[in-house]
């Protein structure tokens, strides 16, 4: 469920902070442990509705609906309002706000109650029950674990990174030597690599190239093209030959790229790359 509200009527408050959301979360479940009787009460008139204690001004003049949660004398609430009621507070059995957000110059509450709300809270129960089991941790020191984790695995990530880019450095001094020998297709195949790790290694060279550059993921039979765009135009040849053998594919004059369906045709569409290159 959500409700929109705004803190107009209180200029001390002008944020809806974690704090200020669960103090009202815990004194409207105080309200609904009290097992308040809710007493629904109509007036003709704003005058007459406006001798209850009301929590918000009045919005209507005629035909007024007045609830109020407890005791007119000290209610936990007292508002108008024309929707349906439980006959005690008790009857709702649990409030639980999720979040809060700012929303057309307001703040909307996202909450549930009752049977949903127990619920929900089992769901979230078992799913910290599987990370305390998994982090060997308790609900008290599960976030220092999780940031601990979260900081082991920002060092793997960087070290791959490193790894990685010396990788694609090596890989792309490798084919250098081999552009420079002047051949009409130079190939490179990879593992271990991603395919944008193929993209790093490729097209810094475009320029180099004698006539074409295809670097292959095997993984994923994915062909990466470059050429210098002028004696080998790679978005035209992937048109025109990788649909033969079923691939899908396209790109510009200097860099274009092909996915085969199968493993098995990658050294016939390579051979005959080589022949629809040949002078």
């Amino acid at each position: 469920m959500t409700i929109d509200i705004s803190l107009e009527e209180e200029p001390s408050s002008t944020e809806l902070t974690p704090e200020l959301t669960e103090k009202a979360e815990l004194l409207a479940n105080r309200a609904v442990w009290a097992n308040l009787p809710v007493i629904t009460r109509r007036f003709e008139s704003r005058e007459e509705a406006a001798q209850m204690p009301l929590r918000k001004q009045l919005a209507l003049d005629e035909d007024i609906t007045i609830v109020c949660v407890g005791s007119p004398d000290d209610p936990a609430d007292c508002v108008a309002c024309c929707g349906t009621h439980p006959a005690v507070s008790g009857q709702v059995g649990l409030i639980k706000i999720y979040k809060t957000e700012r929303y057309k110059g307001m703040f909307r509450i996202y909450f549930d109650a009752g049977e949903n709300a127990l619920n929900d809270y089992r769901r979230k129960h078992r799913l910290v029950d599987l990370l305390n089991r998994q982090y060997s941790a308790s609900a008290d020191d599960l976030p220092d674990k999780l940031r601990a984790q979260e900081e082991r695995n920002r060092a793997v990530r960087e070290r791959l990174h490193r790894l990685r880019r010396a990788a694609v450095l090596e890989k792309r001094k490798e084919l250098e030597g081999q552009l420079s020998e002047g051949r009409i297709v130079t190939i490179g195949e990879y593992d271990g690599l991603e395919p944008d790790d193929l993209l790093q290694i490729g097209r810094p060279l475009a320029e180099e190239v004698p006539g074409l550059l295809v670097l292959i993921h095997r993984e994923t039979l994915t062909l990466f093209f470059f050429s210098d765009g002028k004696r080998v135009d790679c978005g035209k040849l992937v048109r025109e030959t990788a649909p033969i053998y079923g691939g899908r594919g396209g790109g510009s004059a200097a860099q274009a790229r092909t996915i085969l369906p199968k493993g098995e045709y990658l050294p016939v569409y390579l051979d005959l790359l080589e022949k629809h290159l040949r002078p």
